[in-house]
Order: structure tokens, then sequence, then C-alpha cells
């Protein structure tokens, strides 16, 4: 007759705490992961607002210059020599449509990214850091948008100017030196904003305190440059519009419109975003330490004041 194996004390005490252990244990029956919540304070909310309204009509804008550009290839080569001699000639030249579309498709960019950015960063839900490579693509499609929007005016000025002076007129030599000037200070424009995307993109590669001081201090070295660079664009423009825009209105029907639309309307709001960029440098990128508040409220000024006038400066840009 075969004996059955009696358990010993210490096999009954394990076995009995598993027991227990089991008993209390409960088994999740569905995910507790929450879903995803846009959470924002009033400021944030406004700011990302702002973003998506602007970014919304800026589609817009985007679109109708994509239309623009479209139709200014069928008029390449082709000029009315009569229309111009009375006056009537209103073309903007062969590249003009074309950077107006680029202008306005940075602009969008950066507003879709701003509000990613928003999306990511101030969400009370969750907040993800962003990468370096992100941060920098945000800066230089904003840093874009000012470039092209400068390049079409100044294109634009010299064409009007070769229309109202003539392509071979004497008159025209002097702003045909100042357009090559014009010229290098974009490429200079462009070579900074370049420089300073490389090293905000690289940023956070610093892995020490002293490094990271010391890229900062690069950063707002050649911010300072690009500020510089911008607001001499933007008064170089708005010179040399008002002061053609006196030569021709009188004998030029279209350069009474168009150069008008530059005095009146887009430098105007050329010299506000650079004493803007100024001004912002002056209070807050150039300080050391700042409060949550200071960054909030410069945050939802920027959006606000840069919004606005980039609205105006492709509205009357395209019109």
């Amino acid at each position: 007759m075969k004996i059955p194996h009696i358990p010993s004390r210490i096999t009954l005490f394990f076995t009995f705490t598993a027991l227990i252990t089991l008993g209390h244990a409960r088994i999740p029956t569905h995910s507790t992961k929450k879903a995803f919540q846009l959470i924002l304070t009033p400021i944030h909310t406004a700011t990302f607002a702002f973003y998506i309204i602007f970014g919304l009509f800026t589609a817009f804008q985007t679109l109708s210059a994509l239309i623009k550009a479209i139709t200014a290839l069928r008029s390449i080569g082709h000029r009315n020599k009569k229309a111009a001699e009375e006056g009537l000639d209103f073309s903007t030249g062969s590249i003009y449509a074309y950077i107006i579309f680029l202008a306005a498709s940075s602009a969008l960019a950066y507003y879709v990214l701003s509000a990613v950015w928003v999306v990511y960063t101030l969400n009370d839900f969750a907040v993800k850091p962003i990468t370096d490579a992100f941060a920098a693509g945000r800066t230089i499609a904003d840093d874009l948008s000012d470039f092209f929007i400068c390049f079409a005016m100044i294109a634009l000025i010299y064409h009007r100017q070769r229309v109202g002076f003539g392509a071979v007129s004497v008159d025209l030599r002097p702003f045909t030196y100042k357009a090559i000037v014009d010229g290098l200070l974009l490429i200079a424009f462009l070579a900074v904003m370049i420089v300073y995307t490389c090293l905000r993109a690289v940023y956070s590669d610093n892995t020490t305190v002293s490094h990271l001081v010391e890229a900062a201090n690069q950063l707002l070295t050649i911010q300072r440059v690009e500020i510089s660079l911008f607001f001499v664009l933007a008064v170089n423009i708005a010179a040399s519009s008002a002061w053609t825009w006196i030569k021709l209105k009188k004998v030029s029907q279209a350069d009474t419109a168009i150069l008008g639309h530059i005095v009146k309307f887009v430098s105007p709001m050329l010299i506000i975003r650079a004493i803007y960029r100024v001004v912002r440098y002056v209070l807050y990128d150039s300080k050391n330490t700042v409060t949550l508040q200071q960054s909030d409220a410069f945050r939802l000024a920027r959006v606000i004041v840069l919004g606005v006038t980039y609205f105006v400066i492709l509205l009357f840009s395209m019109n």
C-alpha cells in the first residue's frame, strides 16, 4: 500500500501565504491610461487660440499666393509696351509672386509649429520636452517669413524703378548700385539666420554648465546681429519705397497704387516688427532670469504683434 506524501510545515506556510496574496491581488480588466487632454491656463489658451486663428488666415493667404504664382507663369515674357508708356503697367516682376508664396508658406509653417509647441510644452495634462531641432525649425520658419518679405519688397521696388525710369536709363544707374547693396544685406541676413539655426539645433549637446553658458552667449550675439540687419532692411525698404513713390506717382498711375501700398501699409508693419524685435531682446531675451508671468506675457504679445503685422503685410503684398 502506497503511503501518501504529507507536506512539511514550511511548505504549508508558503502555500497559505501565496493563496492570501492571490486573494488580495486585483487583476485589471481595462486600461488605466487616461485619454489625452489639452489643459491650458487662460493666458496659454489665448496664445494657442491666436496661433490657430492667424494660422487659418495665413493658410487662406498661402492658397491665394499659390494661385497668383501659378497665374504669373502665364505672363512670363509678356509685357504690354503701350500700357507701360501710358503709366498703366501694373507688373510686379517675374519672381515677386513666387517669393510672396514662399513668405506665406514660411509664416504658415511657423504658426503650425508654434501651435504644436504649445500643446507639448504648456499643456498641464502632460508636459513633453521638445527637441532642439524642433525649436530651431520653428525659429527659422519665423525668420524666413521676414526674409522673403524683405526680398519681395526690394525686388518689387527695383522692378518699378526699371519700369518707371527705363531699363537702360542713366537715372536707373544709382538704383542698380543700391540693388547690389540690398542684395548683399539680404545674403548677410540669410547667412546669420542659418548660423543661428545651426547653433540652436545642437544647443543641448553641450553637457557642461560652462559650455551651455558659452553657447547661450553665442546665440545672443548672433541674435543681436540678426535683429540689427532686419532693422536696417526694414528702414531701407521704407525709405526706398517712399522716395521712389514720390518720384514716380506724378507720372505713373500704377506706381501710385503699387508703391503706395508699400509706403502706407507694408513698410510701417515691417518697422513695427523690427521695433518689437529690439524691445523683446532688450526686455526679455537678453535677461538672465525672467518670471513665468513675464514669459507668458511676452509670448502672448509676440503672437499678437507678429500675427497682425504679417497678416496686413501679406494682404497688401498680394493686392
